[in-house]
């Protein structure tokens, strides 16, 4: 890994008190007309060894946490939403089940094999429209 240049930590962080809001894409733009050292490295490797380093820098000086990623609440939602919707799902599985249950049982109680046949034939068609 190659060594921080100080001149260039130095050039970062002037740039980042005088303009907090300063893009790294700038920031690399402006930096490498003055710094020959920085014009070999990626705009992600720049910005991971001078302005991330100089904005937690100055976020500590602050007392400030860094920012991180925002959590929203969407996924407390989604997950009882999820827990309310799969109770549903499994009561509707469960009546469907009852159902057929029930057709196939009528159409043993008869004995007969046309009415068996008819049950697993709509059984069949069922599921071969619902795996469209």
């Amino acid at each position: 890994m190659e060594a921080i240049d100080p001149k260039v930590m130095a050039a970062v962080e002037r740039a980042i008190k005088k303009e907090p809001k300063i893009s790294s894409a700038d920031l690399f733009l402006k930096v490498t007309k003055r710094h020959e050292s920085v014009r070999d490295l990626s705009l992600r490797q720049f910005n991971a060894r001078y302005p991330l380093q100089v904005r937690r820098r100055i976020a500590a000086k602050e007392g400030r946490k860094p920012r991180g990623r925002k959590k929203s609440g969407i996924r407390d939602r989604r997950s009882e939403a999820s827990r309310l919707l799969q109770g549903e799902f499994d009561r509707l599985i469960q009546d469907l089940c009852d159902v057929i249950s029930g057709k196939y049982e009528v159409a043993l109680k008869k004995d007969s094999i046309v009415e068996i046949d008819a049950v697993l034939s709509r059984l069949e068609r069922t599921l071969k429209q619902w795996r469209k």
